[in-house]
């Protein structure tokens, strides 16, 4: 048995029990799973953690029109990706429940853009409906093609906001 130094200075030939952290096998997993992605997917999980929090700080400071004026200008943009849609959505998934009071909308917005940026399109949608109480709730989701890619909202209930 190793020699160690105990904290008053003694040597004992004890063993030393080292404690991990509560949800060490939590961190573990997620070290893992990173360490399995490919570089591509990786900078596409990174960029839609990047996204959904500038994203979500944009919204609480800035008047929505100017916010989507400009992801319309960046929309323009064009980054060469190898990721599939799905694999974006993931990616977008996965970042929006790791940022702090992030939400359909900011989602949508990030997973719109990168989609845009990947050359692919997509229609943000926005919808609202009047709950038991009486008070207002909006929901964000994002189509492709005519098919719900990101937040669907239970069928039938939530009333689509046209452009006017």
């Amino acid at each position: 048995m190793p020699l160690i130094r105990t904290h008053a200075g003694r040597i004992s030939n004890r063993s030393c029990k080292i404690s991990r952290p509560k949800d060490w096998s939590k961190l573990s997993l997620r070290i893992n799973t990173l360490t399995r992605l490919t570089l591509p997917e990786l900078a596409t999980r990174l960029t839609a953690f990047v996204l959904i929090g500038l994203i979500r700080v944009a919204i609480t400071c800035v008047p929505f029109g100017r916010i989507r004026r400009c992801l319309t200008w960046a929309h323009s943009l064009r980054v060469p990706s190898r990721i599939p849609p799905a694999g974006i959505i993931r990616a977008v998934q996965s970042a929006s429940a790791r940022v702090p009071y992030s939400t359909c909308l900011t989602a949508a917005l990030a997973a719109e853009l990168m989609l845009a940026w990947s050359g692919r399109g997509s229609q943000l949608r926005l919808g609202v409906i009047l709950d038991s109480a009486g008070k207002l709730d909006a929901h964000a989701w994002l189509e492709m093609d005519g098919e719900v890619v990101l937040g669907e909202p239970e069928a039938g209930t939530y009333t689509t906001l046209e452009r006017a």
